[in-house]
């Protein structure tokens, strides 16, 4: 099931790869998707919902979920 927060903070594509790479440590098997310009990242993966959030915020993004 994918899962979709609003990070507002997304500006660019250099912030998306930051946090799919975030993403990607916590769970290599994810399957992550991020329009910069709806500023959302969708992301498919057994991690939890407090531990995508975490893991969005520690690289210094907000998140709000959608």
């Amino acid at each position: 099931m994918t899962r979709y927060v609003q990070v507002p903070t997304i500006m660019c594509v250099g912030c998306a790869d930051t946090i799919r790479g975030a993403l990607f440590n916590l769970d290599a098997h994810a399957k992550v998707t991020i329009d910069v310009g709806k500023k959302v990242v969708g992301i498919d993966s057994q991690l939890s919902s407090v531990s995508i959030q975490e893991a969005i915020v520690n690289t210094g993004h907000e998140v709000t979920e959608q």
